[in-house]
C-alpha cells in the first residue's frame, strides 16, 4: 500500500521501467541542456531515500523483479546512499536529473550499475566497490567529482563521452576488461583531472578525443592492451582532438601500444621508466616537452610530424624496433628550445 504513495514505485514493482516522461505527459527531457521547467513538476520528483530504500530495507528490496530498479526521466533529490550495500539487482537511471550525491563505497554488486545520459549535480563516489559486472556512465554529466578508487570491476567500465566537471579519481583500479574514457559517435568527453596511479586495467584503456583541463596522472599504471591518448575521427572524418595539460606515465607497464598521435599536450609528457611491449605512436602530437628516460619501447617510437617545444630525453631509453625523427608527408619533426 506505502508504494502506491511513491511515483514509479508500482511499475517497478512490476518488473517495468518506472517512466517519469510517460507519467508527466511530456516529451523527453535531457538533463544536460540546462534549466527547464519541466524538471521542477512534482510528478517528476522521487526521492533518493526512496532509491535506496528499494535496495536496503528489506520489505521492498523482496518485492524487485529480476529487471531491478529501472528510472527514465526522474529528478532524483537528496543523497542516494547505497554504503556497504548488497545489490542483487540492476541499478538504472536513463535521462535522470540528481541533485544529491551518491555513494556506493564498499557496496557490493552483482548486478549491473547504469547511469547513463544523466546529469549528477552532487558528488558520486564508489570507492571500494566490487562489482561481478560492469559499470556504465556514458554520455553522462558529472557536476562534482566522481571516485572509483580502489575498486574491483569484473566486466569494464564506460565513461564514454562523460563529463567531469571536478576530479575523475579512480587510483588504484582494477578493471578485468576495458576502461573507455574516449569520444564515440563524435561525443566530446572533458574531465577536470584524471587519477590513474597504480590502477590495473585488464583490456585497453582510452582516452581518445578527450579533453582533460589539468593533469593526467597514471605512474605505475597495468594497461593490458593499448593505451589510447590520441586524436580520432568521428563517422564523418571529422577530428576530434585529445588534449591534456600535463600526462604523468612514470613507471607504466603496457602490454600493447601507447597511442599519443595528434594529441595536444601543452605542459609535459613525463614516461620516465615506462614499458610498451609495442610501439609508442607520437605522430603529430603537440608537446610542450617530452621525457622517458631508462623507458622500454618494444619495436617502433614514431615522432614523425611531432612538434615537441622543450625537447625530447631519451637518456638510457631502449628502443627494439625503428626510431621515427624527421620527414614524413611533407612535413618534419619540429624541435624548439625553451624560451
Amino acid at each position: 500500500d506505502r508504494c502506491k504513495l511513491v511515483p514509479g514505485c508500482f511499475q517497478i514493482g512490476l518488473g517495468n521501467a518506472a517512466d517519469f516522461n510517460l507519467r508527466c505527459k511530456t516529451p523527453g527531457l535531457d538533463p544536460t541542456a540546462g534549466e527547464q521547467p519541466a524538471w521542477k513538476d512534482t510528478c517528476r520528483t522521487v526521492s533518493g531515500s526512496f532509491v535506496a530504500a528499494l535496495f536496503t530495507q528489506a520489505d521492498r528490496s523482496a518485492h524487485l523483479r529480476f529487471a531491478g530498479v529501472q528510472i527514465v526521466g526522474a529528478r532524483i533529490t537528496g543523497d542516494i546512499n547505497l554504503s556497504n550495500a548488497a545489490l542483487d539487482r540492476a541499478l538504472i537511471l536513463d535521462h535522470c536529473r540528481v541533485d544529491g550525491a551518491v555513494s556506493l563505497d564498499d557496496a557490493h554488486t552483482n548486478s549491473a550499475i547504469r547511469i547513463l545520459h544523466s546529469k549528477l549535480n552532487g558528488a558520486f563516489s564508489a570507492e571500494a566497490l566490487r562489482s561481478d559486472l560492469s559499470l556504465e556512465f556514458g554520455n553522462s554529466s558529472f557536476e562534482n567529482d566522481l571516485s572509483i578508487a580502489d575498486s574491483k570491476i569484473d566486466g569494464y567500465v564506460d565513461l564514454e563521452n562523460a563529463n567531469v566537471t571536478g576530479s575523475l579519481n579512480a587510483q588504484a583500479l582494477r578493471v578485468s576488461s576495458t576502461l573507455f574514457m574516449g569520444s564515440n559517435n563524435g561525443g566530446t568527453p572533458r574531465f577536470g583531472a584524471v587519477v590513474l596511479n597504480g590502477a590495473k586495467i585488464g583490456g585497453q584503456l582510452s582516452l581518445a578525443g578527450a579533453t582533460v583541463s589539468h593533469e593526467v596522472q597514471a605512474d605505475s599504471i597495468e594497461v593490458g592492451i593499448t593505451l589510447y591518448l590520441n586524436s580520432t575521427v568521428d563517422a564523418k572524418g571529422a577530428t576530434i582532438p585529445a588534449s591534456f595539460q600535463k600526462v604523468y606515465l612514470r613507471r607504466a607497464v603496457i602490454a600493447g601500444n601507447l597511442g599519443v598521435s595528434g594529441a595536444t599536450v601543452p605542459g609535459f609528457l613525463d614516461a620516465d621508466g615506462a614499458k610498451s611491449a609495442g610501439s609508442v605512436l607520437m605522430s603529430s602530437a603537440n608537446i610542450g616537452h617530452a621525457t622517458a628516460r631508462f623507458a622500454q619501447v618494444g619495436t617502433t617510437f614514431d615522432l614523425a610530424r611531432a612538434l615537441l617545444d622543450g625537447g625530447l630525453d631519451l637518456s638510457g631509453a631502449r628502443i627494439a624496433g625503428e626510431l621515427h625523427l624527421g620527414l614524413a608527408k611533407n612535413r618534419q619533426t619540429a624541435w624548439h628550445r625553451n624560451r
